[in-house]
């Protein structure tokens, strides 16, 4: 079975295994996580398959179907009312296992990223989701590319403060730079 975000034909895939390399070194073995449903969490995960004996808890269907094969990881699906489009569990009963939850780090996406309203997304439930995920972990990691720079979505997943690592596929500009000195957010990108 193959699934459109999985394959190299989506958008931005480049973009997203830049990232997904920059995550895999920071990830050790045996460390929990926590991945969004987004198309970058199927490539970090899809990099982080030689990894040993790590837990992952996840609200995306394809991270679940990348992750199927690798003996050593225990996968956890939230569960909750799946999404056509994106094949995410969303929902109240997703927040509810998310909550249940504490990792070493907690890695999601986003729509857009706004000097003054933080990071949002599209989808309400997505963002709630990925709220929880953020409560839950140690280090809190934004993937996001450079596209996502400048844009503002429809609903809130978090603010600067909220998040303790940003990685993004290029060098950001200056006021993003400034942004993140700010916050004491530690920034990592292809040098």
């Amino acid at each position: 079975m193959t699934f459109p975000l999985i394959s190299e034909k989506s958008r931005g895939w480049r973009r997203s295994k830049k990232i997904a390399r920059l995550i895999a070194d920071m990830v050790r073995d045996g460390e929990a996580l926590m991945l969004d449903a987004s198309s970058t969490d199927v490539y970090i995960a899809r990099a982080l398959k030689e990894k040993k004996k790590t837990d992952s808890v996840t609200n995306s269907v394809e991270v679940i179907v990348e992750l199927f094969d690798v003996p050593e990881w225990t996968v956890i699906s939230t569960g909750g009312v799946s999404r056509e489009k994106s094949f995410a569990l969303v929902g109240p009963r997703t927040d509810e296992v998310l909550s249940s939850y504490h990792v070493d780090k907690a890695i999601i996406s986003c729509k857009g990223v706004d000097l003054e309203n933080g990071f949002t997304d599209s989808d309400e439930q997505d963002a709630s989701s990925k709220r929880m995920m953020l409560y839950a972990a140690k280090e809190r990691i934004l993937a996001a590319d450079h596209s996502k720079f400048g844009n503002t979505a429809f609903t809130k997943v978090a603010e600067w403060a909220d998040i303790t690592k940003f990685v993004t596929d290029q060098k950001p500009e200056e006021k993003w730079l400034q942004k993140l000195k700010e916050h004491r957010i530690d920034c990592v990108f292809p040098k």
